[in-house]
C-alpha cells in the first residue's frame, strides 16, 4: 500500500510516529513517498546514519523526492541504481532518493518526479555553516539544465501523461492559489512547473514546502505532517467538499 506526506526534516519523533501509523493502517508492507525535505542525512554524522540503520530493519519502504533542505553532497556521492523503471540514490535498501526527472511504475501507478526548492532560509544556513563549520545548505537545491533536459526526454517518452506528479514545490497558479507569493530565487522552477501543469495529463499532484496539509483544488494537495493514503483527500478542503 502506498501512502504520502510531507516534510519531514530529519526528525527522529517524526519518523518514530510516522512509521508507527504506517504499520497500523497497513498489514502489508507499505511504500511512503515523501515529498522533499527529507532530511536524514544533512550534516551526514553518526547520530543520522544510526537513525538510518534502525529504519533499514523495519518492513517499510521510503522513497523521497528532494527539497531544499537535504544533503546533496551525500546523495550525489551514492551511486545511481534502477528502481521501478527510474533512477535512484539508494540512501539505504529500503530508503531512496528519488532522482529530478524520472518516472516510477508502481503499483500499477506511475509517478513523474521533480524535486528541488530555493531556501527561504538561505542567509541563515549559510551563517550557521560559518559559525559552526557544518555544511547545511547546497547550490544542487534548485535543478540544474541537466536536470530540465532528463525531465524532458521522460516526458516525451512517457507522451506527457503520468497517475501522480510529486514535486517539492508547486506550481505558481497553485502557490497563488493558496495566498502565497512566489519566490522569485524559485521563478525558474515553478514557472517550468506551471508549463507541466498545463501540459500534462495527471491523475493529481503532491507536494510540499509550504507546512501546510491542504487539498488546494481538485487535483493538488500540499502536504507537512499528515500521512495519507494514495488517492486520498484532506478533509475540509476544496477537493473533498466538491466530492462531498
Amino acid at each position: 500500500m502506498i501512502f504520502v506526506t510531507g516534510d519531514m526534516h530529519g526528525s527522529a519523533e517524526r519518523m518514530k510516529s510516522t512509521i508507527t501509523e504506517l504499520r497500523n493502517r497497513s498489514e502489508q508492507d507499505a511504500l511512503l513517498l515523501v515529498c522533499g525535505d527529507f532530511g536524514y542525512v544533512m550534516l551526514n554524522d553518526r547520530t543520522e546514519h544510526a537513525l538510518l540503520d534502525e529504519i533499514a530493519k523495519l518492513p517499510v519502504a521510503i522513497a523521497f523526492c528532494d527539497g531544499n533542505h537535504e544533503n546533496f553532497d551525500y546523495l550525489d556521492s551514492l551511486p545511481v541504481q534502477q528502481w521501478h523503471g527510474g533512477s535512484v540514490h539508494a540512501v539505504r535498501h529500503n530508503i531512496l532518493h528519488l532522482m529530478r526527472g524520472q518516472m516510477y511504475e508502481i503499483e500499477g501507478h506511475s509517478f513523474f518526479v521533480m524535486g528541488g526548492a530555493a531556501s527561504t532560509d538561505r542567509a541563515f544556513r549559510l551563517t550557521y555553516q560559518t559559525m559552526y563549520g557544518h555544511q547545511i545548505w547546497w547550490k544542487q537545491e534548485l535543478p540544474t539544465a541537466d536536470d530540465y533536459r532528463t525531465a524532458g526526454k521522460t516526458l516525451e517518452h512517457c507522451g506527457y501523461s503520468m497517475d501522480y506528479v510529486l514535486t517539492h514545490t508547486a506550481p505558481q497558479r497553485i502557490i497563488r492559489q493558496m495566498g502565497y507569493s512566489p519566490d522569485i530565487r524559485d521563478q525558474e522552477l515553478c514557472g517550468y512547473l506551471d508549463w507541466l501543469n498545463d501540459t500534462l495529463r495527471f491523475r493529481h499532484w503532491y507536494f510540499g514546502h509550504f507546512h501546510e496539509d491542504r487539498t488546494v483544488d481538485d487535483r493538488h494537495t500540499c502536504l507537512n505532517q499528515r500521512l495519507i493514503a494514495l488517492g486520498e483527500t484532506i478533509a475540509g478542503s476544496p477537493e473533498s467538499q466538491k466530492s462531498g
